[in-house]
């Protein structure tokens, strides 16, 4: 049997008369059989409620740094989610916001400690549709103090642990702290170890200090009572742990970046050195033919220098190389380079029975020059006369093929230019300052040299040729040749066979002034006495 309400009697006389009502409107049209569509909706008149709230009512270890909310049962209007919906008693000042269903309130400071708290979700709370609340909401909950002590958690070094002398010393506590107990003054070393200190979270704080500690040093570190945490309690008792230091024994890996292995050096040499160490680099220092280059030390990368060396010889030969050292003493050198000064020695020749015979030979190149230097063991006197002055050839052959070009030379071809075959010949006295070449019957002058730097009363002349006009080998061999007319006596460097010159276009530097060393200009000079 089915029970009707009055509330449901009531309703089912209104549909009869409604029924009445649509049979005499509609004449018949409408069948009295069909409820008509009502298409307007039905307008929300349900009252919003508070369903879940932080801290729960009647909590009674509230944290003073607690974010109260509260969350509804529906979607609310934002408009109404403010710090004036969410009232605390005592009052506390703070920040609003919403999202999702949850209204927070976020305390500017925190909450007093040992404090009954009514909390209070006003009528001013409305859901989207307009709907308040039916009554505030209230909850209470009271904040608790803190007092427990905080704690050392861990520490590097770890106890009783090694660690290098560039150590950082790091500790991490139990809760947040208050980092202004945190300084030189609560937290001791013995020996005494000076250095800054740095937060890496309101947890844990780094000291570094200020210099390597000493090595195979056994140290004290304490912690004391006078540092707190952020409510204000302090550590129960000293915390305290040692560690003892070694010797950091890796040292660091140099590489020498300039010079390049058998470079020229000009009048002066730019020095470049990088290194890694597994700690920190202190610094690096340069060091030519075994001794310290004075003030070559830098302790900033790049570490570099400019050597001016003086006092040595033309082509003499010198070993660089740069040592690296890290802050705990351990060094490392680099590869050592050998390079020559202003010029590169290619021969070195004997001093013979013959007047103004050969000394040395040197050379060095440009991007765009071959240059070369002849030293005689007694001077001349005017370059061009047949009788004092002197003749002197520098074969090459730039194909390094001795089956082409000249083997010979001098009057009716008698004599061996050596195991050879000469393209090219750079003449300097009284056969002319030229450049000649050989197109394979006899030798054609194709032009003066670059630039010649002689004088009477000499024992040398420096002279160049453009690389362009050899065609820019990148390798050749050669020999040179001193001819005396007044004797017929001919002088060879070296003595037998040839040299091969590397054209690495090293040398690009300008010589100091007054050096008398030849500078690549582009018109042929003489100067005479």
């Amino acid at each position: 049997m089915t029970h009707i309400t009055k509330a449901g009697a009531y309703r089912q006389n209104q549909l009869r008369v409604l029924a009445v009502i649509c049979l005499a409107v509609m004449g018949g049209l409408m069948s009295c059989g069909k409820n008509p569509v009502d298409d307007k909706p039905q307008r929300d008149t349900t009252r919003p409620t508070v369903v879940a709230t932080v801290p729960l009512d009647h909590d009674s270890i509230v944290p003073a740094n607690t974010v109260i909310s509260a969350t509804f049962s529906e979607a609310m209007d934002p408009a109404t989610m403010t710090s004036g919906t969410l009232v605390l008693n005592p009052p506390v000042s703070g920040t609003a916001s919403y999202a999702g269903l949850t209204l927070t309130f976020t305390p500017s400071s925190p909450l007093g400690t040992d404090t009954a708290y009514q909390a209070t979700i006003t009528t001013a709370a409305h859901d989207t549709a307009g709907n308040t609340i039916a009554t505030p909401y209230v909850w209470h909950f009271t904040t608790f103090r803190d007092t427990i002590p905080p704690t050392v958690t861990s520490t590097l070094p770890l106890p009783n642990d090694s660690a290098t002398v560039n150590t950082e010393i790091s500790i991490t506590f139990s809760e947040k702290m208050d980092l202004n107990t945190l300084n030189s003054g609560t937290i001791l070393f013995s020996p005494p170890i000076a250095g800054s200190f740095n937060f890496v979270t309101d947890r844990q704080v780094v000291i570094t200090p200020n210099q390597p500690l000493d090595t195979f040093i056994v140290y004290t570190a304490t912690v004391t009572t006078a540092v707190t945490d952020s409510a204000g309690n302090h550590l129960a008792s000293p915390y305290v742990w040692q560690f003892h230091t070694i010797r950091d024994m890796t040292p660091p890996v140099p590489v020498l970046v300039q010079p390049v292995d058998q470079a020229v050096c000009p009048d002066s040499l730019h020095l470049q050195a990088a290194a890694a160490d597994n700690d920190r680099v202190s610094h690096v220092d340069f060091y030519a033919d075994g001794l310290p280059i004075a003030g070559s030390s830098d302790s900033t990368a790049p570490y570099e220098f400019t050597w001016r060396p003086v006092g040595l010889e033309l082509g003499s030969l010198h070993q660089i190389y740069a040592v690296a050292y890290d802050e705990a003493g351990n060094s490392a050198s680099t590869d050592t380079v050998t390079v020559s000064y202003l010029w590169r020695l290619l021969v070195e020749d004997n001093n013979e029975a013959i007047p103004r015979n050969l000394k040395r030979i040197y050379a060095r190149s440009t991007n765009s020059l071959l240059q070369f230097r002849v030293e005689t063991w007694n001077g001349w006197g005017n370059y061009k006369d047949s009788a004092t002055g002197i003749d002197v050839a520098i074969f090459l052959d730039v194909d390094q093929d001795s089956t082409t070009g000249d083997k010979t030379t001098g009057v009716g071809e008698t004599e061996r230019i050596g195991d050879i075959g000469a393209d090219y010949q750079l003449i300097v006295g009284r056969d002319g300052d030229v450049v000649r070449r050989w197109n394979g019957s006899a030798w054609a002058t194709v032009g003066n040299v670059e630039n010649l730097v002689v004088s009477n009363n000499s024992n040398f002349f420096e002279v160049s040729v453009p690389l362009s006009s050899l065609g820019n080998p990148s390798e050749i061999d050669l020999t040179v040749a001193n001819f005396l007319l007044s004797t017929f006596q001919w002088d060879w460097a070296p003595n037998q066979g040839h040299v091969t010159l590397v054209v690495d276009h090293s040398y690009s530097a300008s010589p100091p002034a007054g050096s008398g060393i030849m500078q690549p200009v582009s018109t042929l000079t003489t100067a005479f006495d």
